[in-house]
């Protein structure tokens, strides 16, 4: 499905399996074809597997326990053994490379790294680091239904006016992030930052910034135009939506953030999670309802947009229909004015449901 536009206006589609991103609907369907491929095959292997195994316990059982039981010379009941021996192995080394091949084939992103190298980074666990314990009060108290429960890590603390320095002691455990299969989120707090919207946009953008410049995909679409309204955040070829938390939001807006402080939270949450739980448009809808109970209705599309780039940071007020720009203008970083965002994208199809 069509997830963001680059600079020169070409659409991109990203898979569901959250690891292949491109701008060609024909390279898409290749993908998908290829995968279904693989997963048919699987299927047969494990299958003949499955086959050979039954096969060998019947053999074990006819052939090799009476020939260990007998009062045969120890020579057979040795040879029985390493024959046993040598099956096990195969077996042990089968269920490898199978897994292993699995392994590269849902990331190929892997395989052809040509980004900025990523510099040395302080030693953390990212599944405790602060800015997790620091967001964990927003995850107890937000009313998505998945949100308590989810697996979240996070990095160090960024500092007000050391976003980009920060960011880049964080970025090992973004790599680690990005790479793991059963993590639904990371978050990065930036500390002073969110008393006013217009500094939390800024601070957001710096973050931002440093991740696209640091993408393991040398033409990674967060290199190309983060100044646009159409963009949806990519990694290494993933896509991660990404929302963000202030204390600017007032307590009836849905990034309220239970008195955690003057601070921002940057959330970036896999594509890939929302199709491992499942995430419907059913479940989509009981989560808005749950939002609009507790007195924090979510935005709407028709109002802020359907990309992820003005979503990212809600405006304060976003009742009425208008796209705010939240990022720095090119030619001047302090510039936050808001009248260049009036322009609707009704032309995407892409509807950017919130989820955190």
């Amino acid at each position: 499905m069509p997830q963001a536009v680059d600079a020169k206006g070409n659409k991109t589609y990203w898979c569901k399996c959250g690891a292949f991103v491109t701008q060609s609907p024909e390279a898409l369907e290749v993908h998908v074809s290829a995968a279904s491929e693989r997963k048919f095959r699987r299927k047969i292997l494990l299958g003949a597997g499955g086959v050979g195994a039954l096969l060998s316990i019947r053999w074990v059982s006819l052939q090799a326990l009476p020939l260990l039981t007998s009062s045969s010379s120890p020579t057979t009941a040795l040879l029985t053994l390493v024959v046993l021996g040598a099956l096990l192995a195969c077996c042990c080394f089968f269920y490898y490379q199978r897994r292993n091949r699995s392994t590269l084939s849902s990331t190929p992103s892997t395989l052809y790294r040509k980004g900025k190298p990523i510099p040395e980074c302080p030693e953390f666990d990212p599944a405790t680091a602060p800015s997790v314990e620091a967001f964990r009060v927003v995850q107890k108290n937000t009313h998505c239904l998945f949100a308590s429960k989810a697996k979240v890590w996070g990095g160090l603390a960024c500092r007000k006016g050391y976003e980009r320095e920060d960011t880049m002691r964080n970025l090992e455990a973004f790599k680690k992030f990005s790479d793991a299969k059963d993590v639904d989120g990371f978050v990065l707090q930036i500390t002073g930052t969110g008393d006013s919207w217009e500094s939390h946009g800024k601070a957001v953008f710096s973050v931002l910034s440093v991740l696209g410049e640091y993408d393991p995909v040398d033409d990674g679409i967060m290199k190309q135009n983060l100044r646009g309204y159409t963009w949806a955040f990519h990694w290494d070829s993933k896509y991660f939506f990404l929302t963000s938390f202030a204390g600017c939001y007032d307590s009836h807006h849905p990034r309220y953030t239970f008195g955690a402080g003057p601070h921002s939270f940057v959330m970036f949450q896999p594509g890939s999670s929302f199709s491992r739980h499942r995430i419907t448009k059913e479940i989509r809808e009981a989560i808005q309802a749950n939002f609009k109970k507790h007195g924090r209705p979510l935005y709407d599309s028709r109002t802020v947009g359907r990309h992820n780039a003005t979503v990212a940071v809600l405006p304060l007020d976003f009742s009425n229909k208008r796209i705010h720009r939240w990022w720095p203008a090119a030619d001047d970083d302090d510039d936050n004015d808001d009248d260049d965002g009036d322009d609707d994208n009704d032309g995407d199809d892409n509807d950017n449901d919130d989820n955190e």
